[in-house]
Formats: structure tokens, sequence, C-alpha cells
């Protein structure tokens, strides 16, 4: 239940934060930068839960001898999970990228 509330509390800082960098551009970049910091802050915390559930689930598998497959209800959802990880991965090397690269305005 805490949780919830955090990450309820994330989207609104980020929604707000938004609001404030789309509105009020400024001319050397800055709220630019903002803004990308924060998309790289919340695809991190993503990251890290999808990795965590993932080894959860892997922890699981290993203790209880029960197949991937009846924990995912089949192989096609086995491979979602590796998807939903790869493109995770993709998109928070992406904001990262983002993040560093050098701003032309």
């Amino acid at each position: 239940m805490i949780g919830l509330f955090f990450f309820i509390m994330l989207i609104l800082l980020f929604l707000f934060f938004s609001y404030n960098i789309a509105v009020h551009k400024s001319k050397n970049g800055k709220a630019v930068k903002i803004g990308d910091f924060i998309i790289f802050i919340l695809t991190t915390t993503v990251l890290i839960n999808s990795i965590a559930s993932f080894i959860n689930i892997a922890r699981f598998v290993s203790e209880t001898n029960i197949p991937i497959t009846d924990i995912t209800n089949g192989s096609f959802w086995n491979y979602m999970e590796f998807l939903n990880l790869i493109v995770i991965v993709i998109i928070w090397i992406a904001s990262g990228v983002r993040l560093i690269k050098k701003k032309e305005i």
C-alpha cells in the first residue's frame, strides 16, 4: 500500500514537472535537461522493479520445481516477459543517451 502511494506521488510529480517544463522552456536548455533527468529516473525505477520481479519469479521456480510455463501461463507469455525486460532496457539506455547528449538550441 505504501509502495502504491509513492508510485502515485511519483507520477504526479512527473506530470507536474513535465507540464512546467513544457510551459516554461528556457533558452539555455536547462529545463529540457530536467525533464530528461526525470524520465531517466522513472525508467531506472521501472527497470529495477522489473528485474526484481524477474528474479523473484526465477527464485520461486527454482525452489518449487514448477515449470516457468506454469507460472507465466505458457511459453508465449514467458517470451513476453523476456521481451518486456529487453524493451525496458532499450528505453532506459535511450533515455540515458538523451540525458548525456549535448543539446543544440
